[in-house]
Formats: C-alpha cells, sequence, structure tokens
C-alpha cells in the first residue's frame, strides 16, 4: 500500500514542479507589472509659452513750424486839433510831500494847467489855539511861491478842526464855536494875500468823517462858509470864495 503511494508521488512530482514553475513564472510576471507601473514617473508636459503683445509703435508727428505773426506798433494818441484849451480852466490836487517841488511843478507845466489845489487840514497847522505849525507852514509857504514862480494859480482848500476846538475828537468835523474858524481864515488870507488866488471853505461836509460832532444842519453849513469868508475878506477882498464841495453818496 505505502509502496502505491510512493509510486503515485513519484509519478506526480513532474507535474507538481511543472504546475510550480508556470505558478511562480506567473506571479514574476505580475510582479514586475505592479512595480514597473508603481515607480512609472509621468514625464512632465512644459508650460506653452505664453504669448507676449507686441508694443504697438506710435509715430510722432513731426512738428509744424509756426510763423511769427509781425507786430503791428499801437498808434500813438491822436493830437487834438480843436480849439486850444484853456489852462486857467483847468487844474489838479496834488499834496504835500517832502520832494522837489521844482520837479512837481515842470509837471504842471507839462500838462498845461493853470491851477493847483492843496488841501490843508487845519488841525495840523493850528496844533494849540495860540501857536501855529512852523514846519508846517514853512513848506506851505515854499510851495505856494513856486506856484507862482510857475504862473500856476493856487487854491487853498481849509477842513478839520483841531480837537481843541471841538466837542469831540472822533473823526473830524467843525469847531464848536465858528468865530475860531473866521480867524484862521483870516491868519491865512492875511499870510498869503495876492500870493493865493482862491480859497475852499470845508470839504465835503455830507459826510460824517468830515463833519463829525455836530447834526448835519444846511443852515450850519451856511452859518460856517458865511463865518469862513468873513475872514478872508479881511485881508484879501479879491480872492475867490468856492463854498464846500459835498462828496457823491
Amino acid at each position: 500500500m505505502q509502496n502505491n503511494q510512493r509510486l503515485d508521488r513519484q509519478k506526480s512530482y513532474p507535474a507538481r514542479c511543472l504546475i510550480g514553475l508556470l505558478l511562480l513564472i506567473l506571479i514574476s510576471s505580475c510582479g514586475r507589472s505592479v512595480a514597473e507601473t508603481a515607480v512609472s514617473t509621468p514625464t512632465a508636459t512644459p508650460p506653452q509659452p505664453t504669448a507676449t503683445a507686441t508694443p504697438t509703435r506710435t509715430e510722432v508727428a513731426a512738428e509744424t513750424a509756426v510763423s511769427i505773426p509781425t507786430l503791428t506798433p499801437t498808434p500813438g494818441y491822436p493830437i487834438y486839433t480843436g480849439t486850444p484849451l484853456r489852462p486857467d480852466q483847468m487844474g489838479i490836487q496834488v499834496h504835500l510831500r517832502d520832494e522837489d517841488q521844482d520837479v512837481l511843478f515842470a509837471h504842471l507845466t507839462a500838462l498845461g494847467v493853470g491851477w493847483v489845489k492843496v488841501q490843508i487840514s487845519w488841525k495840523l497847522y493850528q496844533p494849540h489855539p495860540d501857536a501855529f505849525h512852523a514846519e508846517r507852514f514853512a513848506e506851505l509857504d515854499q510851495f505856494v511861491q513856486t506856484a507862482n514862480a510857475y504862473g500856476i494859480r493856487v487854491l487853498l482848500g481849509v477842513s478839520k478842526a483841531p480837537e481843541w476846538s471841538r466837542p469831540t475828537t472822533e473823526l473830524d468835523g467843525p469847531p464848536a464855536d465858528f468865530t475860531l474858524f473866521e480867524t484862521f481864515m483870516a491868519y491865512l488870507a492875511n499870510r498869503y494875500q495876492g500870493q493865493v488866488v482862491a480859497y475852499e471853505l470845508w470839504n465835503e461836509p455830507n459826510l460824517q468823517r468830515e463833519w463829525n460832532g455836530r447834526s448835519l444842519s444846511a443852515a450850519d453849513l451856511v452859518e460856517l462858509i458865511r463865518m469862513g469868508a468873513n475872514g478872508v475878506r479881511q485881508y484879501d477882498a479879491d480872492a475867490v470864495l468856492i463854498s464846500a464841495a459835498p462828496a457823491t453818496t
């Protein structure tokens, strides 16, 4: 019995070896395929280059020559050919300054005017009841003399009473006592008799800054002018007298 079994095993041995060999080959093939698949590294696909926009070339226009126009000289002012103007009917107002008066009057002569006006601030020329400002009067004396030398007539406008003569020191205005104005105008007429041709009695009385301290009254204004005229007439009966000119409002 045992011998038969041994004989059967011997007969089947080659067949088993063949089957084992086939299995080994099969397993080996599968393992290699799996291994190759596991370690296989895919080839990276290089990125496609991005197209770069080509800048558009801007053509620069050629500079255009600009023609420079020929300047035409402005014609001068037309020369007046009508009736000659009378210098004795034209004038200009100036302010006393520390300047060369000969130069000033040379300009006035070139303008062709026959009158010059100066506004006199009474309070500056008589700062105290019994005293006059010597330096200011010396300057005014020189001005009047120079005007006479050039043949230009002088008009003095007088206003602005001194503070000591007024009821208030705010702004400017007439004196409380109009006889004070009469006295001052008499002093001027005596000093400049025959040299000053005309006097304007006060200035812009319709403005508060020129008539402060008193209510605006036509009667008061007329009285002030009358008193000033009386003062001038005491020493210069030929002087031209002008009433205060109102301001435009």
